[in-house]
């Protein structure tokens, strides 16, 4: 009986390394969304803001001369969005032409529903806690957009730290703090964000 009864807690220890172990952090975790109002006031914001472009330019004669399949490189990076006023998070795409920025958009937003995630790392790695976000996507920006663009938007702050050479997730940090007419929200991201999970 002692031997059945060991398995099961090392059946159990493994299964939840593996697949982690879900609980709620307050009694929004237990509204479903069609009962929330906040969440109906995120899907409003979401409608607004989901593909909503923070920075555009023309592309160049080189770069029209020199387009191929491989010619733009995407990234998208996830930042956690918290204040008073919401607890999200935001992916925004980043697409760069011949390492020069070309074109970023808000691609993906995630609402915090009150539910967090907690893995046990049989001791190889430190234990992690993260937050479970409902994500909503956007249709991604095609190429043909990207290449038809003939207008500047947005203002972004061109300073010695764009000039430098940066693996491209910090360089899309620098590229955010320097845009001047992001929307407010975005002045509360917090950086190396990279974990939501759709519930």
């Amino acid at each position: 009986m002692k031997y059945i009864i060991l398995t099961f807690i090392v059946g159990l220890i493994v299964f939840v390394s593996v697949k982690g172990c879900f609980y709620p952090t307050s009694y929004r975790a237990f509204i479903p969304k069609s009962l929330d109002s906040e969440y109906k006031e995120f899907e409003k914001f979401s409608q607004q803001e989901l593909g909503r472009v923070l920075y555009a330019r023309p592309l160049t004669e080189i770069e029209k001369n020199n387009l191929n399949k491989d010619s733009f490189y995407t990234i998208t990076s996830r930042y956690g969005i918290k204040s008073k006023d919401m607890d999200m998070f935001v992916g925004i795409e980043f697409i760069y032409s011949e390492e020069r920025l070309v074109y970023v958009y808000i691609k993906e937003l995630g609402y915090y529903g009150g539910w967090n995630k907690w893995t046990f790392n049989l001791f190889i790695l430190p234990n992690t806690t993260q937050r479970i976000y409902n994500s909503i996507k956007s249709v991604t920006i095609n190429n043909s957009q990207i290449i038809q663009n003939k207008e500047i938007i947005g203002k972004l702050k061109i300073g010695d730290e764009l000039d430098g050479s940066y693996a491209y997730v910090y360089l899309n940090i620098i590229v955010l703090k320097n845009l001047l007419d992001k929307p407010s929200y975005l002045n509360h991201f917090e950086e190396n964000y990279d974990y939501f999970e759709d519930l």
